[in-house]
């Protein structure tokens, strides 16, 4: 069995953070590929951080619920980069998920979100 990341049921990559190999990845998505994870605080704390660099404001607050809501967004932004690469490169035939696949499928994926 594969080690996860978080409990999340999210594969780790087998060789490398910037590499994902689709050995396992040859079959269609499907949405039960993707566990409804709870968010881990430290998941809110990244987001809250991230949102705060961007603040005009200092002391510009973020509630609770819209502090889940952009973490729930971006969780699901990111896996969908990630299955979109995946079949970029599977449509490349090559095992190996890299920067180049990505760049390739980012500019339809910022149009679809």
């Amino acid at each position: 069995m594969a080690h996860l990341w978080c409990s999340h049921g999210i594969p780790r990559p087998l060789d490398s953070p910037s590499h994902l190999h689709l050995t396992n990845y040859h079959q269609p998505f499907s949405s039960q590929a993707i566990p409804d994870a709870p968010i881990c605080r430290h998941h809110l704390e990244l987001v809250s951080r991230l949102l705060h660099l961007h603040f005009r404001d200092c002391k510009t607050k973020v509630s609770g619920d819209a502090l889940q809501l952009m973490a729930e967004f971006l969780r699901i932004f990111v896996l969908e980069a990630a299955v979109r690469g995946v079949w970029q490169a599977q449509a490349e035939d090559l095992d190996v998920v890299e920067v180049d696949q990505l760049e390739k499928v980012l500019p339809q994926l910022l149009l679809d979100f």
